[in-house]
């Protein structure tokens, strides 16, 4: 019974289509081939005499190598002259298609035998490369006028691919006996095709491509084809109508163009991916031209009309995730986003089941926008990988009070400056620079250019508060509702009480007394003196009430006109 089975099941696999036949990647190709009984061909002989290259006048000798129509052959017969050596050079044989490989070379022979010459074979490229010397697999006729026809086997010539190639046979009589004879009679060259030498299809966009069948090998043209990622896992192509994966490594810079003729397999992955395989593309110089790397922003919705492209989408729920630089991800196979306005940057590769998945690398990336009013998560899953952006903007040579849930990178270590709070107490609020951050921690940052905005990496949703005596610093993670007698920074480099029931956005800090008896706030130091005077913040309501002197020492009343004065030991601008 179970044979059979096997039997009905053979037959059954025997009637489907393409069963049992070759596969036309694996099978040899003849390159070229010529038969001798076609004639000589593309052939030219040459021979040569120790003893006659002595004579002045040496007798001439009929040529050694001659075609011979009954044969169909090019036959080695040196008649018994005083020849030494005699060449037969078949010409101008092309080896121009860089698509094949295993590429072989083997010809058909007989040798009678009384055949007592040394043969040797040659093979040489135009462009200088020489396999020379290869001895003659003989097999010899068991008469001495016997002709049997037997085959070489293959003497591999991969190395000559791309070139045009000379084959040479050089024989050399040892024991001059007469009619010692070689028969030549088919020189094949054969190898493997790298596309099984099937008929290629034109196209010149990736719409075009996804039309295709399963299997095509196409030849790919057009000017804005860009390599998207090459990391060890996936590659990824675009162009202006979509993106495909790639199943082969591509020795260029991501973001490169690509402009030039590419030749491939197209394939339709279990998943429903598009992927070129088998790609054959010669790259232009040392000099690179760039192409459109930007993600293409799509919805949530959109995802399965996408496949392969770099996008930027919102997540609402849980994505796999496919690491393939293999190092990004830190050991995650899936993210699930905790706050609103989470996006994620990648190449959408769905898994075969039909679940939403991204392939990420050096260019990828989970990033939320912060709400200066909502407050937000950070949880393990996130701390230290997802990327914040706070769309909040700076002038620059101001100083700002800032809270931030990690540290920020879209701006230079030397485009800005950081002081730290150090204590509030006798209304003047004391801060010293220093060159580094903590997340939640409160700061007075001041910019040499203007920001539109701050990037980075999420650490911490927990704001601090730093104590200073009669008065603590307090950082705001979100909007925040201080208490009464706090003051905040303004616009113009001052400092003004808040006004009852007022907040304070996220991401910035506030004054706040320790106690109610606190001495009213009046002036801020950094880093212990005035050297520009806009660093010196003050509002000058809260100055009414205090001694003030002139740099000279002078006691002044409040009705004087402003400018740098002393109070308190504390240079201030009033």
């Amino acid at each position: 019974m179970e044979k059979a089975f096997l039997l009905l099941g053979l037959a059954l696999a025997s009637a489907l289509p393409g069963f049992c036949e070759e596969n036309p990647f694996e099978k040899d190709f003849v390159i070229w081939e010529w038969d001798f009984s076609n004639g000589k061909g593309d052939i030219y002989t040459s021979q040569f005499s120790m003893e006659d290259g002595m004579m002045e006048n040496p007798t001439p000798k009929p040529d050694a190598w001659f075609w011979d129509e009954a044969t169909g052959c090019m036959v080695s017969d040196n008649q018994g002259y005083n020849i030494d050596m005699w060449v037969l050079n078949v010409r101008n044989i092309p080896l121009n298609d860089l698509d094949y490989s295993d590429i072989k070379l083997s010809f058909e022979y007989a040798a009678t035998r009384n055949h007592s010459c040394s043969t040797y074979i040659g093979i040489y490229s135009t462009n200088g490369k020489d396999l020379s010397g290869v001895n003659f697999p003989y097999q010899y006729s068991t008469a001495d006028d016997e002709i049997v026809f037997v085959n070489s086997g293959d003497i591999n010539i991969d190395e000559f691919n791309g070139d045009t190639v000379n084959i040479t046979f050089s024989e050399a009589n040892t024991m001059r006996n007469p009619n010692p004879k070689l028969y030549i009679k088919k020189i094949t060259i054969k190898g493997k095709h790298k596309y099984g030498n099937l008929p290629y299809k034109d196209i010149t966009t990736f719409r075009e491509l996804k039309e295709c069948e399963d299997g095509t090998v196409i030849r790919y043209n057009n000017p804005n084809l860009t390599l998207m990622m090459n990391d060890p896992n996936f590659r990824f192509l675009r162009d202006e109508t979509g993106s495909v994966l790639v199943n082969d490594y591509l020795c260029q810079y991501e973001g490169t163009k690509m402009p030039n003729t590419l030749r491939a397999v197209y394939r339709k992955l279990a998943n429903g991916v598009p992927e070129l395989s088998n790609i054959s593309y010669k790259w232009d110089g040392d000099n690179p031209v760039m192409g459109d790397t930007k993600p293409k922003e799509i919805s949530e919705g959109e995802y399965w009309d996408n496949l392969c492209e770099f996008v930027i989408m919102p997540i609402s729920q849980t994505v796999l995730l496919l690491d393939n630089a293999g190092e990004m991800l830190q050991g995650r196979t899936s993210f699930t986003p905790h706050n609103p306005n989470t996006k994620i940057t990648g190449f959408i590769y769905p898994t075969e089941d039909g679940k939403v998945r991204f392939a990420y690398g050096y260019n990828c990336s989970i990033d939320v926008e912060l709400s200066e009013t909502d407050g937000f998560v950070v949880s393990e899953e996130e701390r230290g990988f997802v990327r914040y952006r706070i769309n909040r903007s700076f002038s620059k040579d101001n100083w700002y009070t800032l809270t931030l849930p990690g540290g920020f990178d879209n701006v230079g270590w030397n485009n800005y400056t950081v002081a730290e709070f150090v204590s509030g107490n006798d209304g003047i609020l004391t801060f010293q620079t220093v060159n580094r951050m903590e997340a939640g921690k409160p700061y007075l940052v001041k910019f040499n250019k203007d920001i539109p905005k701050l990037e980075g990496t999420l650490s911490s949703s927990d704001a601090q508060t730093v104590f200073g005596g009669d008065y603590n610093f307090v950082g705001t993670l979100r909007a925040t509702l201080p208490k009464d007698g706090s003051y905040y920074l303004t616009s113009g480099n001052t400092i003004k009480p808040l006004a009852k029931a007022g907040t304070i956005n996220a991401f910035r800090a506030f004054f706040e007394p320790s106690t109610p008896t606190a001495a009213k706030a009046r002036a801020i130091s950094i880093d212990g003196e005035t050297t520009d005077i806009n660093d010196i913040i003050i509002n000058d309501q809260k100055l009414r009430e205090q001694v003030i002197y002139n740099l000279n020492g002078q006691r002044l009343n409040n009705s004087e006109r402003g400018g740098l004065y002393i109070i308190n030991g504390k240079k201030v601008v009033r």
